[in-house]
């Protein structure tokens, strides 16, 4: 009888673990719940690339580049579910979609996210093509703080602080490409495993970001609706999409207490948590 138990109890684990990599599928969770908040309002657009995220809330689509890709070439497939949390990853695009028309959403989402740094690399498309236009001459320098940014016409490097400490923290796969932009960001910086390692610090060491790479996309995408909150705890979460705050419980401490400097940045991204918090972390490789 105890055995039949655990057989049934395990059987149980196991449908509901199944059920819950279904709702997420190819999105992390904090992701599938800013879609599903918007999904109502979303799924309307005739093509994925028609959707005007920053009108929902969002700073830019939720995932990976490749994540994308998938929603774009199989838009008209997703879009039916009612729900977001209805729709069966398993099943999406299994043969359901024409060629051409499978062919025409990837060429369109190629053209409107050209190249592997527009959007969701760490530079601005200006910023990127700034770099891509001195790529052959920085690339020789052995470090990224070697460059002499000054003889390239610049006063100092292009991006945000966060920006160039990912360029630098992965300076030698970055300058093995001849162009900048064949740079692969999401095979550089983009493995979720080790996200926490290898984002580190260009400039010495790591500045403090206490959040892991996703949870930073998420802030990313919902700080300018939550920046505006005079504290940390007067944050309705649920009305950006989110069911609690991302982050540990250390995050959450530090973000509480720094609160009324970080909301300063106009984007998370600029945060400068080194000189906001007083602190900084050790970097592991």
């Amino acid at each position: 009888m105890k055995t039949t138990i655990a057989i049934v109890a395990s059987l149980l684990t196991t449908a509901v673990l199944a059920q819950s990599r279904a709702y997420y599928g190819p999105f992390t969770d904090a992701e599938a719940q800013l879609l599903s908040a918007v999904w109502s309002e979303i799924r309307v657009a005739e093509d994925y690339e028609d959707i005007n995220w920053p009108a929902h809330g969002l700073a830019r689509a939720p995932g990976t580049r490749d994540v994308q890709r998938r929603m774009s070439v199989s838009w008209d497939e997703i879009r039916q579910a009612q729900r977001f949390e209805e729709i069966d990853w398993d099943d999406v695009g299994n043969g359901s979609l024409r060629s051409s028309r499978t062919q025409r959403s990837s060429d369109r989402f190629e053209r409107e996210f050209p190249g592997p740094f527009v959007g969701y690399g760490p530079f601005t498309r200006d910023e990127a093509e700034d770099l891509a236009a001195v790529w052959p001459r920085i690339r020789e320098a052995a470090r990224f703080e070697d460059i002499n940014w000054a003889s390239e016409g610049f006063a100092r490097p292009p991006g945000t602080p966060e920006a160039r400490r990912i360029l630098a923290a992965n300076w030698n796969e970055a300058r093995r490409e001849s162009r900048f932009e064949n740079i692969d960001w999401d095979r550089i910086v983009d493995d979720r495993d080790l996200r926490s390692s290898r984002v580190a610090g260009g400039f010495g060491t790591r500045s403090a970001n206490p959040f892991a790479r996703e949870e930073a996309n998420v802030m990313s995408q919902v700080w300018g609706r939550i920046r505006s909150a005079a504290e940390f705890d007067d944050i309705n979460w649920r009305s950006v999409g989110l069911s609690a705050p991302p982050g540990s419980r250390e995050a959450r401490r530090i973000m509480a207490t720094h609160w009324s400097q970080l909301r300063t940045a106009e984007r998370f991204e600029d945060i400068d948590w080194a000189s906001t918090t007083g602190t900084r972390t050790r970097v592991l490789r």
